[in-house]
């Protein structure tokens, strides 16, 4: 048995419809801040917490209000305390990714267009 399959729109414009979904891209952003909060050095809770999910073009988008977050996660702060959480990292989404948490955001994101 033979089948064949024929998308009615270009993979482009499938991708572009997903991407500019408003709704999606912020759910998408909660999700992974989620994903990568483990690596976000703690003392207080406010960096981790303290944030706002915004969307900038086609990126669902996470800024951490903490006045001194951009200073901690460019490292510029110096050496932080691991005692409140052990993964905790200078450019925490990059050490979430490089750990396999974007994987993790990636079937987060199916199964969300799976209606799963």
């Amino acid at each position: 048995m033979r089948a064949e399959f024929q998308w009615a729109r270009a993979p482009d414009e499938i991708a572009g419809g997903i991407c500019g979904d408003a709704s999606a891209l912020l759910a998408a952003a909660e999700r992974w801040r989620a994903l990568y909060a483990p690596f976000v050095p703690v003392d207080t809770g406010r960096l981790r917490d303290d944030v706002r999910y915004g969307v900038e073009g086609s990126a669902g988008v996470v800024i951490h209000l903490a006045p001194y977050a951009s200073a901690v996660y460019n490292g510029a702060a110096g050496r932080f305390a691991r005692s409140g959480n052990p993964l905790a990292s200078a450019r925490w989404d990059q050490a979430a990714a490089a750990a396999g948490r974007g994987t993790e955001l990636a079937a987060s994101i199916e199964a969300r267009y799976r209606g799963q």
